[in-house]
């Protein structure tokens, strides 16, 4: 049951790792070109929570 368990626990380590550097490459992703496009991001942006 051990082995499972570490295992399991792993596996939990894993997706979590994927999940953060997922998140993290989308977030890096988002300021680039935020920086690179300000106007038109901005644009897009406040007409995206207006809604």
């Amino acid at each position: 049951m051990s082995l499972i368990e570490q295992l399991i626990r792993c596996k939990r380590i894993y997706c979590m790792w994927i999940t953060y550097c997922h998140y993290f490459v989308f977030f890096t992703s988002r300021v680039k070109q935020r920086s690179r496009t300000r106007f038109s991001s901005d644009g897009i942006h406040s007409t995206l929570t207006s809604n």
